[in-house]
């Protein structure tokens, strides 16, 4: 069910890690980039420049935690943070 919830939402399957699904996204100022949404069992990491927007989405159609939606720093017992590349770019 979540596999045809993520294929409508226009996300594909990485075949290398059948875990990981991807979109072709955009930012407000037009820069082009792919969202990615890890999904193991019942643990969702979405990283996106909004990606508060996609687990609302998620949470009109299945039942989430009520402390499902925050920006993490840990999935799965890795540590997870911002990049931002030496010229500012996140």
């Amino acid at each position: 069910m979540l596999s045809q919830t993520m294929n409508d939402l226009g996300y594909s399957r990485c075949q290398a890690d059948y875990d990981v699904w991807y979109r072709a996204a955009a930012k407000p100022d037009g820069f082009e980039y792919y969202e990615y949404c890890l999904i193991f069992v019942d643990d969702i990491l979405c990283v996106s420049h909004n990606p508060t927007q996609i687990m609302k989405t998620l949470a009109k159609i299945y039942e989430l935690k009520d402390d499902a939606i925050i920006i993490r720093d840990r999935y799965l017992g890795g540590n997870v943070d911002k990049y931002e590349l030496p010229d500012g770019t996140q």
